[in-house]
């Protein structure tokens, strides 16, 4: 739908037909989710139900714990967003934006040593992102207290 956006109403009247089909279809789930976070449709409990059902159900694409991640933010629950992006990189452990937001995640709670172990697997993975490498070195050394 990106290069076609002539094909948007067609697809959004599909996926209502099969989200109203009683069946539970894990894309489906993911795709009424997706559409939500661009749309902002509904509430964003009802963003992160859809998402977990497409994970419970077995798609295990990315996309689907980005966006996870994503309406947890949306809901004020950076922490819980963690989880997420941790079980995205298990799946899916050559997927650059998961990585970059899991360090970001981390970096905004001031845990920062995790973000410092995220981002130095990130680079091993991605040595030619001189960004991130940079990132490191600009990092607290330590943890705010409490965290």
């Amino acid at each position: 739908m990106g290069k076609h956006p002539e094909y948007e109403p067609r697809y959004l009247s599909i996926l209502e037909d099969l989200a109203r089909s009683g069946k539970p279809q894990p894309l489906v789930e993911a795709a009424l989710a997706r559409k939500m976070l661009q749309h902002g449709l509904t509430s964003n409990n009802d963003t992160i139900d859809h998402l977990k059902r497409a994970i419970e159900l077995g798609f295990k694409a990315p996309t689907v714990y980005e966006d996870l991640a994503e309406a947890l933010l949306r809901a004020d629950r950076e922490a819980d967003a963690v989880g997420p992006l941790e079980q995205g990189i298990e799946v899916a452990p050559y997927t650059p934006v998961l990585h970059k937001s899991l360090a970001l995640r981390y970096i905004n709670l001031k845990r920062y040593s995790q973000a410092r172990k995220v981002l130095e697997q990130y680079v091993q993975l991605f040595p030619e992102d001189d960004f991130m490498r940079g990132l490191i070195l600009k990092l607290p050394a330590s943890d705010t207290p409490g965290q």
